[in-house]
């Protein structure tokens, strides 16, 4: 880069018809142009430390973002679980609370009992497969923690299938339980 400065600079004295230059000139001249070429350099270093470290703080601020999302989707994901757990267990409860106020001998083969019985079985699935839900969901945490994504993305759809799973068994148990009352066909 310099050279061509002073190539530039010799043609600028050619035009204005000088034949000699001093060799104490071009020694002062080449000096000063060897500290503007090196502060140009600080300039550049110093430039390209502040560009580096606004980049460093961008990608800061976006992991930081980004965990404080995970942790959101976190805690949403496991307070979800626990609603599964709930519903499935409050309602099994429920049931055999139920059971045990009508329980005679004939209540195991009668229409409501075998209805009964299988939303009991269904509601106790789905309590099941939310502890299955929970350890899923664990694993993939897990993995995601630990920079292992690859590993973590394939916990993640059995999370939601087994969560959806254990809805779809309330929802049948409640079926269930509800065709046994005499309110379904």
């Amino acid at each position: 880069m310099s050279i061509k400065i002073l190539k530039k600079e010799l043609d600028k004295l050619s035009e204005q018809g000088e034949t000699l230059v001093s060799i104490e000139a071009l020694q002062n001249y080449l000096d000063n142009l060897d500290r503007q070429e090196n502060h140009h350099k600080d300039l550049v270093v110093a430039d390209f430390n502040a560009k580096n470290q606004s980049v460093v703080e961008k990608y800061k601020e976006d992991r930081a973002e980004w965990r404080e999302l995970f942790k959101a989707v976190i805690s949403n994901g496991q307070a979800t679980i626990r609603l599964l757990a709930t519903i499935n267990g409050g309602a099994a409860l429920a049931l055999l609370a139920f059971i045990g106020k009508v329980w005679n001998a004939d209540f195991p083969s009668s229409f409501m009992g075998q209805n009964i019985t299988f939303s009991l079985l269904f509601l106790c699935i789905g309590v099941g497969i939310s502890a299955l839900t929970q350890g899923f969901a664990y694993l993939g945490q897990h993995f995601f923690t630990y920079d292992n994504d690859k590993v973590g993305s394939v916990f993640q759809k059995p999370t939601g299938l087994l969560g959806i799973s254990s809805l779809v068994a309330f929802f049948v148990g409640i079926g269930f339980a509800c065709r046994g009352f005499g309110l379904l066909p």
